[in-house]
């Protein structure tokens, strides 16, 4: 739920982005891909979705998204034609491949601005390859929860055995779960050792 609070009296978009991971883009290259969701907002009219990158060679590619009723559930479905997934050359994997963006937008509405309490809301939110909108993939909790894992482990109160060097480095394995998608980084929270 995005609801704007600020008192600016220029602003002319409010906008969710979820990025994605080039390694998720790949595939989708090349070909339509289909955008569906769920959407409710207080203002009816125009509001917009678009699918941009700035890796690679993907042009940002805006579709408008009309608000029939005001606070009223609609099912929304775009589909982005073969123009927008060009290229991903020199894109590596743990690169941001994509970038979708769905919200409220008036610009070029002359002397329409978002106002102070307007809102949008969204579920439901899936993008897939080809040009028909299929029902939402509810993916079970072990695979979200490993998606998860692949950004983020915290080892607890003990990451297990290792070898201290002096006072400066410290050598441990630590097993992950799941390929973690880039080399992870080490944060140490305490130094206590004990025997």
């Amino acid at each position: 739920n995005v609801v704007y609070t600020a008192t600016a009296t220029s602003v002319t978009d409010a906008w969710l982005r979820q990025t994605l991971e080039a390694y998720q883009c790949f595939d989708l290259v090349k070909s339509p891909v289909t955008v569906s969701f769920w959407y409710k907002s207080n203002r009816t009219g125009t509001h917009g979705v678009r699918l941009f990158t700035s890796q690679g060679t993907l042009t940002d590619s805006y579709q408008n998204i009309t608000v029939f009723n005001a606070n009223t559930w609609e099912f929304k479905t775009f589909v982005f034609g073969t123009t927008v997934g060009a290229s991903l050359a020199g894109v590596t994997p743990q690169n941001a491949g994509w970038s979708l963006d769905i919200g409220l937008v008036v610009s070029g509405q002359t002397g329409i601005t978002i106002a102070v309490s307007d809102y949008f809301t969204l579920t439901g939110v899936q993008l897939e390859k080809g040009t028909v909108a299929t029902p939402f993939e509810v993916r079970p909790y072990g695979v979200e929860l490993a998606l998860c894992q692949r950004y983020f482990q915290i080892s607890g109160a003990s990451m297990g055995g290792g070898i201290a060097y002096l006072n400066y480095a410290i050598s441990s394995l630590v097993k992950f779960p799941v390929v973690m998608r880039a080399t992870p980084q080490f944060t140490l929270s305490s130094n206590a050792l004990r025997n």
